[in-house]
């Protein structure tokens, strides 16, 4: 289940990877850190299918999450 989840949104997390960059260069850390994000948001939610409003929510919570990070300078990767 979580495998099919995350292939859904390898799209969205090549767009995450350019926009951020600066942050991290080796594909192996992004890659932890997505699967990482998605095992909390499903944990938090309590979701077991993402459905269309579920999709937008997780999107906006990837970014927020990535914004507070860089915010509270707690950004472990790179």
């Amino acid at each position: 289940m979580i495998e099919q989840i995350y292939e859904q949104y390898l799209d969205f997390y090549d767009v995450i990877e350019k926009e951020y960059s600066y942050l991290v260069d080796n594909d192996l850390e992004w890659e932890v850190f997505h699967l990482r994000f998605l095992l909390y948001y499903l944990a938090r939610y309590k979701f077991d299918i993402m459905h269309p409003l579920f999709s937008y929510h997780y999107r906006v919570c990837y970014r927020l999450y990535i914004e507070q990070l860089l915010i509270s300078n707690d950004w472990v990767g790179g």
